[in-house]
């Protein structure tokens, strides 16, 4: 009785640990589940991000295309424009927080008005490739953040998606710059509250929300860290000063120039955002792997201590009837010996 007590708690304390192993298994492929959905949706975010950049090169090409009336830049436009056809091809048909028709669309719109010569470029630049087609785009990098599935990665990808809008703050006021240098003719006063706002747009990326204070500094010290703005200045100077005649001794190039560097930096720190926010999600899913492979070995384990446990019960219990009934037909012959006396 005592030896079968114990037998039954040894299987009371097994069975217990595989229940635990069953439910740590259980939230292990969860989080590995989770961590397929995070890597999902930073490859959407990348191929978002993408688009970003090559419709934004495209807008910047269609200024000097309109500036120059049509007389240049239309090999290079056509190239701009086969870039962003093929950045779309990535997102599908469907996205899960991206409008794609209405994209396809209004770039179609956009693009029929710089092919048809739009002298109106402040609609075209802010009320096309502004509002109808980046200002969707960071939104989908806005809603595309709140799909990851743990905290960190969510800040992160708030932080990359201010960033971007950073970034193309700077590429509106170059593609516009552009197009004013490479006209060379007096600035209206339109344009200039234009440019006005676009100056108040830029800023600095908040990149608060993420938590992690030394990656937050090593994020701050790569987009702004050696920060030179001179060319800058010295570009919006010339440009001011010559508003009203459109003397301007700048060139487009040099706006490229100046805004090159900032633009560099933007890139640099999205690709170190989307470098950390991979090797997070890799990481995780090792550890996960790692922990299956455990969990699994332990119930296998646990398994093949179940099963000699009751084979040796059940070994012991037949030995047990064997020398009972042994001990029975003993008790029976001697039995029958005084019987027979």
């Amino acid at each position: 009785m005592r030896n079968r007590t114990i037998y039954y708690v040894i299987l009371l304390m097994i069975t217990g640990a595989l229940a635990w192993l069953g439910y740590q298994t259980y939230h292990a492929v969860t989080v590995y589940s989770q961590s397929k959905i995070n890597r999902t949706a930073i490859t959407q975010t990348e191929h978002v991000s993408d688009l970003f950049s090559a419709v934004q090169e495209e807008a910047t090409i269609s200024m000097h295309y309109l500036a120059s009336s049509g007389e240049n830049y239309l090999p290079e436009l056509r190239k701009a424009r086969a870039r962003s056809d093929a950045a779309l091809k990535p997102l599908g048909k469907e996205h899960n927080v991206l409008n794609l028709s209405d994209i396809k669309q209004n770039l179609q719109y956009v693009r029929a008005s710089v092919d048809a010569l739009n002298n109106d470029v402040i609609a075209i630049l802010v009320g096309g490739y502004d509002k109808e087609i980046f200002t969707s785009l960071l939104e989908a990098l806005k809603q595309q953040a709140k799909s990851y599935t743990t905290p960190k990665l969510r800040h992160k990808a708030r932080a990359y998606a201010s960033i971007v809008g950073t970034g193309n703050d700077f590429g509106l006021e170059q593609a516009f710059l552009g197009y004013i240098l490479d006209k060379k003719q007096k600035v209206s006063d339109r344009s200039m509250r234009l440019w006005e706002t676009l100056i108040e747009r830029e800023g600095t990326p908040d990149i608060s929300m993420v938590s992690d204070k030394v990656f937050r500094d090593k994020l701050a010290h790569t987009l702004w860290g050696d920060k030179d703005t001179k060319l800058i200045s010295a570009l919006r100077t010339d440009i001011f000063y010559h508003i009203r005649d459109g003397q301007f001794s700048a060139t487009s190039e040099q706006a490229q120039k100046a805004f090159a560097s900032l633009k560099s930096k933007v890139s640099a720190t999205q690709s170190l955002l989307k470098r950390t926010m991979n090797e997070e999600v890799a990481s995780n899913v090792s550890s996960i792997k790692t922990r299956l492979i455990q969990y699994a070995i332990a119930m296998v384990i646990l398994l093949m201590a179940i099963f000699f446990i009751v084979r040796s019960y059940g070994q012991a219990s037949m030995e047990r009837h064997a020398l009972e009934e042994t001990l029975k037909e003993m008790v029976s012959d001697l039995d029958d010996a005084r019987k027979a006396k």
